[in-house]
């Protein structure tokens, strides 16, 4: 599966939703895919729909796209994180 590096507010060209492709972009990470299914959630929220009304795929891909970013976000601050834990420590 390939995915699309977008800037906000660009035009959705690929659409990420249903369970299945949920699944796939957590790598089955419960923790990963309920913020999934949270966040589509408050998306189809935010539009003022109610959870009677299937959420739609542009609310999923969004919700995708968010909280791939928070994901990619963290693992940046990891690894900034991680070089400075490596690095030998000199004793005075």
């Amino acid at each position: 599966m390939l995915f699309t590096i977008a800037s906000n507010g660009a035009k959705i060209s690929k659409y990420y939703c249903g369970n299945r492709v949920f699944s796939t972009i957590s790598r089955n990470n419960i923790r990963f895919y309920l913020h999934l299914v949270s966040a589509a959630i408050d998306f189809h929220h935010a539009r003022g729909k109610g959870l009677g009304e299937p959420i739609s795929a542009v609310d999923q891909t969004l919700a995708a796209r968010e909280v791939g970013l928070q994901y990619l976000t963290e693992l940046e601050g990891v690894k900034a994180l991680s070089f400075f834990w490596r690095r030998p420590c000199k004793l005075a």
